[in-house]
């Protein structure tokens, strides 16, 4: 009887701390090719972009990961969180900047379906919720996917950054400078926020090539809807996601496993009585 109580609590211990085991640091790479992050590919690579619009400067970076390893099945186990640590020159892109313009958002897109139909984005936003059209997510990747390949991967003799990580821009006349990324599609939704904030995810599908009916607008948050898989960017440049939190366990369940503690403990004088 001790033994199996032992593996209950011992079970329920384990239920409470298995979150810890899903983190995972991920470290950005020097260089890209555009097969590895171009929507065109299909499952493109996760970017975060970062800008403060009163210096003009940015910055923009290859998190390494693409967005087919990140969807919901995998980004909304309880626990799962990914640790990217401070990005790559942002002391010296934003260290004369102050912390309230500097604001940031990731991407990535899938531009493989044809027409309206088949793409999705892969986003953040400050929003709980919202509706697109397939217009809009169509729009929207082909307009990210459009910056992927014409400034971050491009031959620099050619106005492209050539796959460097990050991409920097110290005027919005770089062709690389965030300045010339196109949100309008997704301009009814705050995208964006500013360091020290955090942002929920979202992943868009269009259905169809009626570029007026509704998209599916899937958030990465928990089985009551209340939590949310969030991105944070700290004003140092750290960077994080976290998978929503578990839902909380009801009274009834802490009493059992408090009850299931001191039985246990019963149990264990007993033997040694």
């Amino acid at each position: 009887m001790n033994l199996s109580m032992r593996k209950v609590i011992a079970g329920g211990a384990l239920l409470l701390c298995s979150a810890a085991a899903l983190a995972a640091p991920v470290t950005p790479p020097a260089t890209y090719t555009a097969d590895q992050t171009s929507g065109g590919s299909g499952s493109g690579g996760l970017f975060v972009a970062v800008w403060d619009d009163s210096r003009g400067v940015s910055l923009v970076t290859y998190l390494g990961i693409n967005m087919d390893q990140l969807l919901p099945a995998t980004a909304e186990q309880t626990g799962f969180s990914l640790e990217f640590g401070t990005l790559s020159q942002f002391s010296s892109v934003f260290g004369a900047s102050d912390d309230a313009n500097i604001r940031y958002a990731l991407f990535g897109v899938d531009t493989l379906g044809v027409g309206n139909n088949g793409k999705r984005v892969l986003g953040t936003t400050t929003a709980t919720a919202f509706s697109l059209t397939n217009g809009n997510v169509s729009g929207t990747a082909g307009n990210l996917d459009q910056f992927i390949l014409g400034a971050l991967t491009a031959a620099v003799g050619n106005g492209g950054n050539g796959g460097a990580n990050p991409a920097v821009a110290l005027s919005t006349a770089e062709a690389d400078s965030t300045s010339k990324i196109s949100w309008s599609s997704l301009g009814a939704t705050a995208f964006n926020t500013t360091v020290g904030s955090a942002l929920n995810m979202f992943l868009a599908s269009s259905l169809s090539n009626n570029a007026g009916a509704q998209a599916n607008v899937d958030f990465f948050n928990s089985e009551d809807g209340q939590r949310f898989g969030q991105w944070l960017l700290s004003a140092d440049g750290v960077l994080s996601y976290t998978a929503p939190a578990a839902v909380p366990l009801p009274a009834a369940a802490w009493l059992l496993l408090s009850g299931l503690a001191g039985l246990g403990a019963i149990g264990r004088r007993r033997a040694n009585a």
